[in-house]
């Protein structure tokens, strides 16, 4: 039988965290907190509710348009 990752909890969202997650680009994704309102914070996770994504997810598309880059 095949051995499981080693499980570090569940995102927000319910995902399970494991070793074993994809990497997002070329190398390692860097983690950058950011401080949100709560209006916007609300803003937020309703749109990646309304997209049926992760805020995470809705922020990096925001930062890509926003920046120009893919």
């Amino acid at each position: 039988m095949a051995e499981r990752p080693k499980s570090y909890g569940r995102s927000r969202s319910g995902v399970e965290l494991t070793e074993g997650r994809p990497p997002m680009g070329a190398s390692a994704a860097d983690s950058f907190p950011v401080r949100l309102d709560p209006e916007l914070r609300s803003a937020l996770d309703a749109r990646a509710e309304e997209d049926e994504t992760t805020p995470s997810e809705v922020i990096r598309e925001a930062l890509r348009r926003y920046l120009k880059v893919s």
